[in-house]
Parts: structure tokens; sequence; C-alpha cells
């Protein structure tokens, strides 16, 4: 019996398996730095907004946000973050805090040759003046 050759398809398979697994591991490392992304945009903006005092409160001795102010200097901020992914963001304050959603979007990649399709991911941070 010739045994020759009897490997090959055996290798391929074996190769075949590690791309698909290369593939995911990628995809999976694209999402994880999208989801980063999103998060340290919104953190800039929660940051940005609970600096925004309200100074009528301040003279008076109470710590307070100016919320519609902090809103929108949350915003502005989470949307100047450098970065291509970030298509949205929104803000909600009050005199005592603020929290603002960043929404991101993730373009698949090679998972498109497996049914994935582009998400968008959602983050919230808030933020408390202190």
């Amino acid at each position: 019996m010739n045994e020759q050759g009897s490997m090959i398809p055996i290798v391929g398979v074996v190769l075949l398996c590690g791309l698909l697994m290369l593939g995911v591991a990628v995809e999976l490392g694209r999402w994880a730095a999208t989801m980063r992304t999103a998060t340290a945009a919104a953190d800039a903006g929660a940051r940005a907004g609970s600096v925004v005092l309200d100074r009528t409160q301040l003279y008076s001795g109470n710590l307070a946000l100016d919320p519609r102010s902090a809103e929108s200097e949350a915003v502005r901020s989470a949307l100047a973050y450098p970065a291509p992914v970030v298509v949205g963001a929104e803000a909600e304050a009050s005199t005592s805090g603020l929290c603002v959603t960043v929404e991101a979007e993730f373009r698949a990649g090679i998972g498109k040759a497996f049914g994935l399709s582009d998400r968008h991911v959602t983050v919230v941070s808030c933020a408390e003046p202190r």
C-alpha cells in the first residue's frame, strides 16, 4: 500500500482552521479597538462636561454644573476625539452630574465572509463635579 501524500489533506485542513482562527482573532481585536476608542471618547466628553460649573452656584459655595453648557461641551469634546469610528454623541446633565453616550461604528472585515455585518456599539460614561 502506497501512503505517499496522505498528509496533504490533513495539512490543508489544519491550515484552513488556522486561517479561520486568525480571522476571528483579527475581528475580535478590531471590535475591542472600536470599543476602547468609543469608551475613550465618552470618557473625554464626560470629563470635559463635568468641569463646566454654574458660577452663580459656585460663588455661593455650592459645587453644581451648568447643565446646558456642560451638555454642549461634553458632546463637542466627545465628537472631537480623534477617532474615525465615532459617529454620534449625546449628553444628559443635571446640576449634580453628567452622562455622555457615544455611538461608534464597527465595520466587519473578514467577518463579512461569514455573515457578520457592520454594527454600532454604544458606550456610556458618567461624571460629576468634584
